[in-house]
C-alpha cells in the first residue's frame, strides 16, 4: 500500500489490539468469532476435529472484503465491509458496520433491513463505532438527493427525447421521457436507458436525449463493442491449420468485414435484408433490428461456418460440406453454403432437388469459390470413381 493512501483498522491483520480497542462476541457465534469497536473481526482460538485427531486452530484477525460500487453521479466509489463467518461448514455473510453497531452502540440485531447502519463521514470502510448511526432507506435516499450523490428519477425523466426508426431517421420528438412513454405506451425508464446508451434500442426504435433533426449515424452505435476476431480460430484448430501473421486467411476462415480481393455479394435466397452470400462462400449477417418480441440491435458480421466432419484414414478430421445456420424470426435453419454459392453466382437450380449435388474441381470442400464448384447428378461421382480406378 502506498504511504499516501489512508489505512483503515480492518486492514490491520496484526493480533495486537489497536489503541482503545475492545472486543465483543458476535451473537450466535460466541466462542468462535468476536468483533471490535474499531471494526475488526477475529476468529477465536479453538480446537477442531481433524480427520484423525483434534487440531488447535489459532486466533487470527479475519481478512474482510471491501465491496465497491460506483456512484455514477459523483464518479466516486461507495464501499461496504463484509465478514464471512463459518459454522458447521456453512458460510454466513454479515455487514461489519451492523455487527459493530449492535455490539457497541445499541442492539438492533445483526441482520435486518428496516434499520440500516450508515456512516457519518460517508466512508463505508470506516466502521469505528463512533462513525456509525442508524437510518432508513428513505432517509438515505433523501440525503443522497440533498447532497447530489443521487439523481431523482423525476429529473431524469423530464428531459426531451427524440425517437428514431430502424434506419436511424428521426420520426418523433417528445418534451420528456415521461411523455414519450405515455404517448407510445412504452416504459419511460427503458426509453431513458437507451437514450443514456445503456442499451442499443427499445421496441425496435433508437432514442436519444434532446431534440434532433439529423439522421442517426448507425455506425456510431457499434462503437464500444468488443472487436470480433478476424479468423475462425476454433475451426482452424479443428482442421490443424495455422495462420501465420501477414499471410492471407482462407475465405472459409475469414471473419473480417473487409471484402476479399474480387469478392462480390448477393442477397441470400429467402433471407433478403437479413443475410448476404459472397462468390467466395462467405455469409454475412446484415446490420439490423432483429425480428420477434425482443427487437435487439444486430451487428453486421461474417457468420462462422461449420462442416460435417468425418475421420480420415490417418485419424484426422476431414471437412465435408460447409454449413451455416441462419435465423428468420424465431426459426433457425441450416443451409449448405456451396449449393447457394452455385445458385447465386453460376446458375439457379432447384434447391430442393437432392439429386443435384455440388462437387469440387480440386476435391477441396473448404474451397467454396464459385469457380471451383460443379453441379452434377448423384451418379456422377460413381462414374468419376470408376474412371479413376481404371
Amino acid at each position: 500500500m502506498r504511504s499516501s493512501e489512508k489505512k483503515y483498522p480492518y486492514q490491520d491483520l496484526n493480533l495486537k489490539d489497536l489503541r482503545g480497542e475492545r472486543w465483543m462476541p458476535i451473537p450466535d457465534f460466541e466462542g468462535l468469532y468476536a468483533v471490535s469497536n474499531h471494526g475488526r473481526v477475529k476468529s477465536l482460538g479453538r480446537i477442531i476435529m481433524g480427520r484423525w485427531k483434534e487440531i488447535y486452530k489459532p486466533e487470527r484477525i479475519l481478512r474482510l472484503k471491501a465491496n465497491e460500487t460506483d456512484n455514477k453521479t459523483l464518479g466516486v466509489p461507495i464501499y461496504s465491509l463484509v465478514a464471512t463467518l463459518t459454522i458447521d461448514g456453512v458460510k454466513h455473510y454479515f455487514a461489519v458496520s451492523r455487527l459493530v453497531y449492535h455490539c457497541f452502540v445499541a442492539p438492533i440485531g445483526v441482520k435486518g433491513r428496516s434499520q440500516l447502519v450508515s456512516f457519518k463521514d460517508k466512508d463505508g470502510r470506516n466502521t469505528h463505532y463512533s462513525n456509525l448511526f442508524i437510518t432508513t432507506n428513505s432517509e438515505i435516499l433523501f440525503e443522497s438527493f440533498r447532497s447530489n450523490r443521487h439523481k431523482s428519477h423525476l429529473s431524469i425523466l423530464s428531459k426531451p427525447v427524440t425517437q428514431y426508426d430502424s434506419d436511424g431517421q428521426p420520426i418523433a420528438w417528445y418534451p420528456s421521457y415521461y411523455d414519450a412513454g405515455k404517448q407510445t405506451g412504452f416504459s419511460n425508464r427503458s426509453i431513458a436507458a437507451v437514450a443514456g446508451q445503456q442499451y442499443i434500442c427499445y421496441k425496435g426504435y433508437f432514442w436519444r436525449t434532446g431534440t434532433h433533426k439529423r439522421k442517426l449515424k448507425l455506425d456510431s452505435i457499434e462503437t464500444g463493442y468488443p472487436e470480433r476476431p478476424a479468423v475462425n480460430k476454433e475451426l482452424a484448430k479443428k482442421l490443424g491449420i495455422k495462420i501465420a501473421k501477414g499471410t492471407d486467411v482462407p475465405a472459409f476462415l475469414n471473419l473480417s468485414l473487409t471484402n476479399m480481393k474480387g469478392e462480390r455479394w448477393k442477397p441470400f435466397p429467402g433471407h433478403a435484408g437479413l443475410y448476404e452470400i459472397s462468390n467466395m462462400g462467405r455469409v454475412k449477417s446484415l446490420r439490423r433490428i432483429s425480428e420477434g418480441k425482443q427487437k435487439k440491435w444486430v451487428l453486421e458480421k461474417i457468420k462462422m461456418l461449420g462442416f460435417d466432419f468425418r475421420l480420415g484414414p490417418d485419424g484426422r478430421n476431414v471437412a465435408g460440406s460447409a454449413l451455416v445456420t441462419l435465423d428468420k424470426g424465431s426459426d433457425k435453419k441450416i443451409y449448405s453454403v456451396a449449393r447457394y454459392v452455385y445458385y447465386c453466382f453460376i446458375a439457379p437450380f432447384n434447391l430442393d432437388d437432392t439429386n443435384g449435388r455440388i462437387y469440387y474441381k480440386d476435391d477441396n470442400t473448404t474451397n467454396l469459390h464459385y469457380k471451383n464448384l460443379l453441379l452434377k447428378r448423384g451418379v456422377w461421382s460413381i462414374h468419376k470413381t470408376l474412371d479413376r480406378s481404371k
